[in-house]
């Protein structure tokens, strides 16, 4: 592990640094058991009921704050690592461990973006390297995934399109046929027949 910290000009710690993974987690299930396995301690927020009404924006701003009240009583001390992101971006843990190096290691920048490797669908469908929100600090090139879509079932699929933050995407209950889902799925295309979005072009 020294030898890898130095490698990115850090030093290496006499103990590990403790890791607070704050997320936003919906319903997907088989992602956070997964999360479970790589970081112990996930913060949940409040969770919206199926197809709510509420406004996706107060939603948010409700979770935003159950999420900061969270953190503000978890004890974080100085130098310790907070990771903010959802359910479905997994620190990577084949080859380089991402989060073991940032453990390990001192001097690592105070704002670090964890570039991600987007998948949708399934694994074997890469779609880009989504660092589009990096507008500040260092980017840790190929240091998580990002699934997109990712279920077991299509139930689940309709599940997520009637979302609270998806709803307003969903222009048509045709949207929620299975053959059509299954089809969409097969072609790697979008769920929502949307344009890409500004960033991807």
């Amino acid at each position: 592990m020294e030898h890898l910290c130095h490698l990115y000009g850090w030093s290496i710690r006499l103990q590990p640094r403790c890791i607070f993974d704050s997320i936003m987690f919906s319903h997907e299930l088989d992602l956070l058991d997964i999360r479970w396995g790589i970081v112990h301690g996930v913060f949940l927020g409040p969770i919206a009921s199926p197809r709510s009404h509420e406004s996706p924006f107060v939603l948010e701003s409700r979770k935003q704050r159950a999420v900061k009240k969270l953190l503000c009583n978890a004890e974080i001390s100085n130098g310790d690592l907070l990771m903010i992101s959802d359910t479905n971006e997994l620190p990577k843990t084949v080859g380089l461990h991402t989060l073991k190096l940032l453990q390990w290691c001192d001097g690592v920048p105070p704002m670090l973006h964890l570039e991600l490797k987007h998948y949708m669908y399934a694994f074997e469908f890469l779609v880009d390297y989504s660092s589009w929100r990096a507008l500040i600090g260092l980017i840790f090139s190929d240091a998580r995934w990002h699934y997109s879509y990712c279920f077991q079932s299509l139930e689940n699929f309709i599940f997520k399109m009637t979302g609270f933050n998806l709803a307003d995407r969903l222009i048509s209950t045709n949207y929620l046929s299975y053959p059509r889902i299954q089809k969409i799925i097969c072609r790697v295309d979008n769920l929502f027949d949307m344009l890409p979005e500004k960033y991807s072009f």
